[in-house]
């Protein structure tokens, strides 16, 4: 009967340890994973400006950006902005910037910010702050920069559309839209290298800063990139 009891006490006690550790780790229902938003680069149209290396149109081989802050949009005309960054962030979209999660519910549209920032910015390029540094390559092979101080506010409309647990969203500039109508014509050649700096002269990055395109979609596949079944769920051009 000793034997018994004490059988028993240890079956109890190995049954709490198995209670309490299931609670200590969690189940997937109780701990659901959010989905998750980042930044990366898009070409619509590969013959101006493309990521990869194409004959005969512009390589952008990095693009950063100082942001302070992104927003989903609630549907409704009085609902609050779901703010995603919970701090400024900056990186090179060449490599994919993880921007923060987002709570699963129902949207209708982004909003960002992008201000001057002391970035990380590629090597060579004029000290900054700027809010955004584009280095790469002209069709022409001569190598070119942009840089730009301006605070940009863009608000993406879009249908509604919802976001569910573990989604992978991706808010992906279109480095073609931006580059379109041959806006680096207008570069001044600096120690070989064609520079659009509208720091000291905005003037200079008027047109590319106005041709701004970004559009935000689910990423299917987690791959970083817009594949051609990821239509846009909201943007801006």
């Amino acid at each position: 009967m000793k034997r018994a009891r004490i059988r028993l006490s240890k079956l109890l006690m190995l049954a709490c340890c198995a209670l309490a550790a299931a609670g200590c780790t969690g189940s997937e229902t109780g701990n659901p994973s959010p989905a998750k938003l980042q930044l990366g680069l898009q070409s619509s149209d590969d013959s101006i400006a493309s990521e990869l290396e194409t004959p005969g149109a512009i390589h952008v081989e990095q693009l950063w950006l100082s942001v302070e802050s992104i927003g989903l949009l609630g549907c409704a005309a009085n609902a609050d902005e779901t703010a995603i960054n919970p701090s400024p962030l900056s990186g090179d979209l060449a490599q994919g910037v993880p921007a923060g999660s987002v709570p699963p519910g129902e949207y209708c549209g982004a909003r960002l910010r992008l201000v001057p920032g002391n970035f990380a910015a590629p090597a060579g390029l004029p000290v900054l702050p700027a809010s955004l540094a584009m280095q790469g390559t002209r069709a022409d092979g001569v190598p070119f920069a942009v840089l730009s101080a301006a605070a940009l506010d863009v608000t993406l409309p879009g249908a509604a559309f919802s976001v569910s647990e573990r989604d992978q969203l991706l808010l992906a500039f279109d480095v073609s839209g931006w580059l379109r109508a041959n806006v680096l014509d207008a570069a001044m050649l600096v120690n070989g290298t064609a520079l659009l700096d509208g720091r000291e002269h905005p003037v200079l990055t008027a047109t590319f800063e106005a041709q701004l395109t970004v559009s935000l979609h689910q990423d299917e596949n987690g791959n970083g990139a817009v594949d051609a079944a990821e239509a846009p769920l909201a943007g801006f051009h």
